[in-house]
This record gives structure tokens, sequence and C-alpha cells, in this order.
């Protein structure tokens, strides 16, 4: 059953690139970063636990360094998203990573 769940994001090409969700006592970060090499943005989401102090303000290219942890990857096309693609995303598909 689907679990929807509202979200932050910056940058936006096809879907948000960069996506931070508030979950109960914790923030995650989902970022699919763009590489110069390729030219292209990555087909997967690095998901990073955050500290709930994190200041959100501004750029969010550099965010990933205040990680706590590293939660692990998903390919963008497995997570599914509201028809818009910039409010809400189906928790479902990254309660593995979760925990």
């Amino acid at each position: 059953m689907p679990t929807w769940v509202g979200f932050e994001y910056r940058q936006f090409f096809d879907v948000p690139r960069s996506i931070v969700l508030s979950l109960e006592d914790r923030l995650v970060l989902l970022e699919s970063a763009f590489s110069d090499e390729s030219a292209d943005y990555s087909d997967d989401y690095q998901l990073y636990l955050l500290p709930r102090d994190v200041d959100l303000s501004g750029n969010w290219s550099d965010l990933s360094a205040a990680a706590i942890r590293r939660l692990g990857t998903i390919p963008i096309a497995h997570v599914q998203f509201d028809p818009t693609r910039r409010s809400q995303l189906n928790l479902a598909c990254l309660r593995p990573l979760l925990g």
C-alpha cells in the first residue's frame, strides 16, 4: 500500500535531483548528482541520513557532505512520484533502505 510523503527539493531535470524528506525523527536526502564526465545526471539516488539541524536554506550542492551516514542507492525508476513529480513520493519504495 502506498505511503505518500511530501518533500522539499532543489534542481529539477525530469525529476527532482536533490530531495529532503522529513520522516518522524530524521531527515533523509535523496541525491542524483550531475556528472561532468557523462554530462548527465545519475540514474540513481544516493540516500543519506542528515542531522536534524542541517541548514536547508540556499544551494544543496554540498548537502551530502553534512550527512551522518550513507543509507544506500535506489534507481530513480523505482521511485514513485505524484503526477507533478514535485510534491510527494511513495515511501514504500525506500523502506528497505530506511530500516
